[in-house]
């Protein structure tokens, strides 16, 4: 599978995913492609590969828990995923998390839970005015839990 490897220095690589996560992460995947790779500050900071594609992010979820090091992701993607991600999560406890969620995934479930979020979503921004600030990361993560 390729990847494209972000040409950008790692601090501002690092700083920018800090200051606006998701639309780094945007900004990223519109001029890498669906595939691409991070490499952020921190100690022992492995490079992050970074998917879009579904068929890869799928792919991702049945990957055994046991090939994979979870203690690598960096604390600048936990603003990003949260602290309780299934992202940070140990071999064992990622494990079980993914089992509970995989069932969700599939078929007539997705359409439903899209009907869901629609209304979650269109519920939320009926709330949001002009004068206000809107703090998009926080929104988000209200409408996907």
């Amino acid at each position: 599978m390729y990847s494209n490897i972000l040409s950008t220095p790692a601090l501002l690589q690092t700083l920018q995913l800090i200051a606006k996560p998701t639309k780094t992460l945007e900004n990223y995947a519109a001029k890498y492609g669906e595939i691409f790779t991070v490499q952020v500050m921190g100690l022992k900071s492995p490079p992050i590969v970074f998917f879009s594609h579904p068929q890869a992010i799928s792919d991702c979820f049945v990957i055994p828990a046991q090939k994979l090091n979870f203690k690598k992701a960096t604390h600048v993607f936990k603003p990003l995923f949260g602290e309780n991600s299934i992202v940070f999560q140990e071999a064992r406890s990622h494990q079980q998390q993914r089992q509970l969620l995989l069932p969700i995934f599939h078929g007539d479930n997705l359409k439903s839970y899209g009907q869901t979020i629609c209304q979650i979503t269109e519920d939320l921004t009926q709330t949001w005015t002009s004068a206000t600030d809107i703090y998009i990361h926080k929104s988000m993560s209200n409408i996907t839990l």
